[in-house]
């Protein structure tokens, strides 16, 4: 299992080195940003607070997970973007996800989270950052729950879930990267 973990940092290394053209650049931010406008969309018909609470916030990040847990380990990833509320400045990410614990499964969906605090905000629009929590989820189809130590207080932070499908039941520690897009954010 090492092993599939080394060639997939190896085969990330490798593709990090191509370039894309203007063209490239601007579809694969189109299709973020028209990622995270139908994710807020659809969680704004089930929590209707949701637009007011991004218009108060400092920032907010969509992100697009797709996660496969075995027995003891998982891993996943996807891409995001961030927004500055006040700005508008945009900023795209990438993230990867290793779990270790018990629990199987596989799920696609995607997080929205709102950012009331202004280090936050700027800290997330900056760098990447590790970030290590422990959870349990619970996921089937369309539905699911979440839940992790890692979680900011809800007075900095707010985060609702999205599921695209799949099943999944985890009890994990988690360890989370995420780094700013080079390729997207020149």
């Amino acid at each position: 299992m090492k092993y599939l973990y080394i060639s997939l940092l190896g085969l990330s290394l490798f593709s990090g080195c191509a370039q894309l053209s203007t063209e490239e650049k601007d579809t694969a931010r189109s299709k973020i940003d028209m990622m995270a406008e139908k994710t807020i969309e659809a969680l704004s018909q089930k929590n209707t607070q949701i637009p007011s609470e991004i218009e108060k916030s400092e920032a907010y990040a969509v992100v697009n997970w797709k996660v496969t847990k075995v027995p003891v380990v998982g891993a996943g990833g996807g891409n995001g973007v961030v927004i500055n509320t006040k700005t508008g400045k945009r900023k795209y990410f990438n993230v990867t996800r290793f779990d270790f614990g018990g629990g199987w499964g596989v799920k696609s969906f995607k997080n929205l989270i709102i950012i009331n605090d202004k280090e936050i905000m700027q800290r997330a629009m900056r760098k990447g950052d590790f970030k290590f929590e422990a959870g349990a989820e619970v996921a089937a189809g369309t539905a699911g729950i979440d839940g992790g130590s890692g979680q900011l207080v809800q007075t900095k932070s707010k985060s609702y879930m999205l599921l695209d499908g799949g099943a999944s039941a985890t009890v994990t520690a988690r360890l989370l990267y995420y780094t700013m897009d080079k390729k997207l954010n020149e």
